[in-house]
C-alpha cells in the first residue's frame, strides 16, 4: 500500500473520530404513560431507528438507552397510536401515547368483534415483523453436501438485539393467549349463565379467569360446565 493510500485512509480515520467525539452517545431515560389516564405504561416497544434496535418499556413504564442528538426513537404499542420522538439536548423523557379505544370506542369494539385474536396476532406479525426476523434462530445449522452456518441467525441467537426481539415475542404472544381466554370466557356469557353484575361478576371473572391451556384445549360446553361449577363454588363462599 503506498504512502499517499495510507496518508488518506489515516485522515478519513480521524475525520471519523472527531465526528464521533462530536455527538458522543449518552444515556437516555424516561417514562411512557397513557395521555389520557396519566398511567404508566409497561412493555411498549421503543425502537431506535438510527441504530435499527428495539428496546422496552419496563413495569413501570420506565426506559433507558443511549442514543445522540438528533437520533429518533418510535414507541409503538398494539393499543395505542405510534409515537415519534427525536433526543434533543435534554436526557429524561415523558412520553404520552393516545389509546386507540378512548379516541374512537365505538370503532374500537366493532373492530375486536370481527378481528379474532388470530387475525390479531398475524397483524401484530406483519406490524413488527423486524421483530420476528432478528428473533429467528431456527435452522441455524444446516447439513447437505457441506455443513454451512448462518452467520445472521448466530448473531441473533447470541446478540442483544436477538434476546431483546425474542422477548418482544414472547409479549406479543401473551397479548394473543389473554385475547384468547377473553374471547372464550367472556363477561357476557358468564353474565347469561349466572345472572351476576356488577361488582360480583368482576370477582367471579378474576378469580376463576381459565389459562389459555386450559382455554385451547377445551370445547364450549366444557366452558359453560366450568361456568356453572365455579357458579356453585361461589355462592357457596359469599353466602
Amino acid at each position: 500500500m503506498s504512502i499517499r493510500v495510507i496518508s488518506i485512509v489515516i485522515v478519513f480515520l480521524i475525520h471519523l473520530t472527531k465526528e464521533g467525539l462530536g455527538q458522543p452517545n449518552r444515556l437516555i431515560k424516561g417514562m411512557v404513560s397513557d395521555r389520557e389516564t396519566n398511567i404508566p405504561l409497561n412493555s411498549i416497544f421503543i425502537k431506535h431507528i438510527n441504530r435499527d434496535t428495539i428496546f422496552q418499556s419496563d413495569r413501570q413504564g420506565l426506559f433507558h438507552l443511549e442514543a445522540r442528538k438528533g437520533d429518533r426513537l418510535v414507541f409503538l404499542s398494539p393499543r395505542h397510536l405510534t409515537d415519534t420522538l427525536t433526543v434533543n439536548e435534554s436526557t429524561y423523557y415523558q412520553v404520552k401515547l393516545k389509546t386507540m379505544s378512548i379516541v374512537l370506542p365505538e370503532v374500537f369494539i366493532t373492530s375486536r368483534r370481527n378481528t379474532s385474536p388470530q387475525q390479531k396476532l398475524e397483524e401484530n406479525r406483519r406490524e413488527y415483523k423486524d421483530i420476528y426476523s432478528k428473533g429467528d434462530t431456527k435452522n441455524m445449522f444446516t447439513v447437505g453436501v457441506g455443513f454451512a452456518l448462518d452467520i445472521t441467525k448466530l448473531y441473533n441467537a447470541l446478540g442483544k438485539s436477538g434476546r431483546d426481539a425474542r422477548r418482544l415475542q414472547r409479549t406479543l404472544q401473551k397479548d394473543f393467549e389473554a385475547d384468547m381466554v377473553e374471547q372464550r370466557f367472556n363477561r357476557a356469557l358468564v353474565s347469561n349463565i349466572t345472572k351476576l353484575e356488577g361488582k360480583d361478576l368482576d370477582l367471579f371473572m378474576i378469580n376463576y379467569l381459565p389459562d389459555y391451556d386450559w382455554i385451547n384445549s377445551s370445547s364450549d360446553y366444557d366452558i359453560i360446565v366450568y361456568i356453572r361449577a365455579k357458579w356453585e363454588e361461589f355462592k357457596g363462599r359469599n353466602k
